[in-house]
This record gives structure tokens, C-alpha cells and sequence, in this order.
């Protein structure tokens, strides 16, 4: 299985840089310049917010959507009810998009709709499932996963696109401002959900929170978030351009230092982590021996359409393979 120290180092060293309006890296995955433009061109899209708005309303009842709570976030959905699911996440995303969305007069629909969406292509797992199947496949993205399953089921270029940038490390640059505010909501709603979730399992305790992070958004999640959101608001009314204040951003970035070491590398996290990617594993070698022409492409098509239990189920349900005397 892939070495998770080695995958944290080099998610560590993706868009740390991002501090501010001058030095965000949302403009493109070479970071040059700020984010795209609040100042949108309102008349070309008047003609797609109908549309936007339809997309929005059928995303909510959407198999792709509502298979997501039973998709770990980073603590086990079998075993930790009271932590964040995938489908949790992803609403918390499309909240906090909205709430931006609105206080820069951008469209709410399509700000929401792409946060509702942005997860859709993650395997069972989530991302220790997609490091198990890199691993086997070579190169594995739920970001495109989820952009062609809604492709492929009608939804719209704008929300399309903007699944498939959602990511800070994505190639794919963002196509419209909303797209934007999905990335900083995306990492907004985990690094602080994250957190509070391990301190109600009592991996860690409240007082563990980073200085560097309480002194200047707070403790408390409502309070933190409300502090993250009004640092994107305030960057991008002065700015015209999508961004983060730089105290907001400084803090932002040590939440993540620090939830790397404390959470994400956790011995209890990395064990479960560990069990994750023996399923999947498992899974796949299951899922490939019955695809026609053993096709991998098959396979990650179906383990996109699994939950975390029936995928265990699947793996399971494998005769014992003894090893050779």
C-alpha cells in the first residue's frame, strides 16, 4: 500500500503559498496573478442562471450526492457517527459557497451547486481509497472522476469545470469566480470540521488548537468559520478579485500545518487509513478479475458508484487466498 508519510509530505508542499490577494495561487496552478474577476459580465449570464438554478435543485436529490454519506471524510462513517460524512462535507461546502457567493453579488445557484457536487467522484474511503487505487492504476483523480459523472449525466459546463478545479493542486484552472469561492470553501469547511470532529473523539483537546490559529479566527467552529468566510469577502470586495485576506490566510494555512501532524497522521487515523486501503485493494483486484477484458477503466467507474460498507461487503465476500506452503 502507498506510503501516507510520503503522500502528506507532498500534500503539505501544494498551495502553501497562498496568503493573500497578491500571492494567492487560485488564478491558475502556477499561481500567477490573483483570482479571477467578481466583476463578471452580468448580461452573458443572465441567459444561464435558469439553468444554474435547475442544476442546483436536481444536484440536491442526486444518487451521486446522497451516496456520499456513506463515504468516509477522514473519521470511519461505520464507527464515528458523530463525525462528518462526505455528503456532511460537501454540504458544509456548498453553505459556505453560498453565503460568499451572496455577499459578492456572485450566483448562489451555481457557487452552491458546484460545492454540493465537488466530492461526487471521491472512491469508498475517500482519500485513502484514492491513494490505494493511484497506486494500482497509476494515476487516479476524483476531481475528474466526478466532473465526468456529471458530464456524462447532463449537468452543466460551469459546474462541470468547476468540480474538475476544485482542488488547489488542480492543472484544470477555475472558469468562473464561483468556482473559485468552491476551492476556498472546500479547504474552509474541512480544516475546521476536521478538527472539532477529533476533538469530540478525543484524539485531541480543544486546548491542541494552534495559537497561531485561535488568536487570530478563533476557537470555536461557528466562530472560525465566520472569521474565514468574512476574510474571503473582505479580500475580494477590496480587491475585485477572488482571494483571502492575508492574517485570514496565514491562518488558514497553519490550521493545516497542524492538522497534518495532529490529525491526518494520527496513529489511530493512519491505522484506519491503512484498513481502508486493504478494502479497496481488494475491491478492485475483485472488481477487475469480473470486468469483460479486465478494463480499469470499469473498475473505478464502479467503485465511484460504492459507499465504504459495500465496498468492505464486496471485499469480504472474497474466498481466502492462502498463501503457498
Amino acid at each position: 500500500m502507498i506510503d501516507g508519510s510520503a503522500y502528506m509530505r507532498k500534500w503539505l508542499s501544494t498551495s502553501m503559498g497562498a496568503e493573500g490577494p497578491s500571492a494567492t495561487r487560485l488564478a491558475s496552478p502556477h499561481g500567477r496573478g490573483a483570482g479571477l474577476s467578481i466583476r463578471t459580465d452580468r448580461q452573458a449570464r443572465r441567459g444561464r442562471l435558469e439553468l444554474w438554478r435547475s442544476d442546483h435543485a436536481a444536484l440536491r436529490d442526486d444518487p451521486l450526492l446522497q451516496r456520499l454519506a456513506g463515504v468516509t471524510q477522514v473519521f470511519s462513517v461505520s464507527s464515528n457517527h458523530s463525525c462528518a460524512t462526505r455528503l456532511d462535507h460537501s454540504l458544509d461546502v456548498a453553505e459556505i459557497a453560498a453565503v460568499i457567493a451572496a455577499e459578492l453579488g456572485l450566483n448562489v445557484d451555481l457557487a452552491s451547486a458546484i460545492g454540493l457536487a465537488h466530492d461526487c467522484g471521491h472512491l469508498p474511503f475517500g482519500h485513502a481509497g484514492e491513494r490505494e487505487l493511484c497506486r494500482l492504476v497509476g494515476s487516479v483523480n476524483h476531481a475528474d472522476c466526478g466532473a465526468d459523472l456529471l458530464h456524462k449525466r447532463g449537468y452543466c459546463p460551469e459546474i462541470v469545470s468547476g468540480v474538475r478545479s476544485h482542488s488547489w493542486s488542480s492543472s484544470t484552472s477555475c472558469s468562473t469566480p464561483e468556482a473559485e469561492i468552491v476551492r476556498w470553501a472546500d479547504r474552509i469547511a474541512y480544516l475546521t470540521r476536521d478538527f472539532h470532529d477529533a476533538v469530540t473523539l478525543r484524539l485531541l483537546s480543544q486546548t491542541d488548537l494552534d495559537s497561531e490559529v485561535s488568536n487570530i479566527i478563533g476557537d470555536s467552529l461557528d466562530v472560525q468559520r465566520k472569521s474565514l468566510i468574512n476574510g474571503v469577502v473582505s479580500a475580494s470586495a477590496r480587491t475585485a478579485r477572488i482571494a483571502m485576506e492575508r492574517e485570514e490566510a496565514a491562518a488558514l494555512a497553519a490550521f493545516r500545518r497542524a492538522n497534518a501532524i495532529t490529525i491526518y497522521q494520527h496513529p489511530d487515523v493512519r491505522q484506519s487509513n491503512s484498513n481502508a486501503q486493504g478494502i479497496i485493494a481488494e475491491t478492485a483486484r475483485i472488481l477487475l478479475n469480473q470486468s469483460t477484458g479486465k478494463q480499469w477503466d470499469t473498475v473505478v467507474a464502479q467503485l465511484v458508484s460504492m459507499t465504504d460498507a459495500e465496498a468492505k461487503l464486496l471485499a469480504l465476500s472474497a474466498p481466502v487466498r492462502r498463501r503457498p506452503s
